[in-house]
């Protein structure tokens, strides 16, 4: 890795800017030349695996992809996560920045206690999302405007379609926290602009889609919704 972009990320963290590294601490610039300005900055080193191992945390375990393995010797630096006896995740923070690194994947891979392990790391580092759904199966994606929003709902998420599939229902519920995107309405209408023109529009609170809404859904299907004021 330049040597330019492992300061970006020092800089970045020292400007009060959380950051999440995976991988392998850089020993080498982009010319093959010495440079491991990241690893001594967090006083840590990597050691190349690339196994799979299950991954400890405080709260869960879960198989993944290993890297590396880490050695830190910075007696304050987190330990966040084991690959058996060898740590695979650190922090360091400064005051309201964090600098996280991951020597293991930590995509999902719609494991679940994986998904519990994100949303507990993102908690932490207040970083919630305005959009859920309860089937990790549909996507869901929000675009908005001051005045107008519209939700696509896409089930299976692209490139998940398999070769045969049988169409069945599926029943899930979404929350949108509209206010949290920018839209401040109370009450609002949604239309399901997949449905006859003389199919009646949904009218409900923002508070209550952002509490839950019980939607269905064919597979193979989607439904885009479009949200007004009411």
């Amino acid at each position: 890795m330049p040597e330019s972009e492992q300061q970006a990320i020092i800089d970045l963290y020292k400007a009060g800017v959380s950051v999440a590294v995976v991988g392998i601490l850089p020993r080498l610039d982009e010319n093959m030349a010495a440079c491991s300005v990241l690893a001594n900055f967090l006083k840590t080193k990597s050691t190349l695996l690339n196994s799979i191992d299950t991954i400890k945390t405080k709260t869960v375990e879960f198989p993944a992809h290993v890297f590396g393995v880490l050695k830190s010797t910075d007696t304050r630096i987190k330990k966040l996560a084991n690959a058996g006896n060898s740590l695979v995740g650190v922090a360091t923070n400064k005051q309201n920045a964090t600098l996280n690194f991951f020597g293991f994947d930590i995509a999902s891979g719609f494991d679940h206690n994986k998904l519990t392990f994100l949303e507990s790391f993102l908690a932490e580092e207040d970083i919630k999302s305005a959009v859920y759904c309860s089937d990790p199966m549909i996507d869901v994606t929000v675009h908005s405007s001051a005045k107008k929003v519209v939700i696509f709902l896409m089930a299976p998420p692209a490139g998940e379609l398999g070769d045969r599939v049988e169409t069945q229902e599926r029943e899930f519920f979404i929350k949108v926290d509209l206010k949290r995107i920018g839209f401040k309405a109370p009450s609002i209408t949604m239309v399901d602009l997949f449905e006859p023109e003389e199919t009646p529009p949904l009218k409900l609170t923002s508070a209550a889609l952002a509490v839950g809404l019980h939607l269905r859904l064919n597979y193979p299907d989607g439904k885009v919704f479009y949200i007004e004021r009411r």
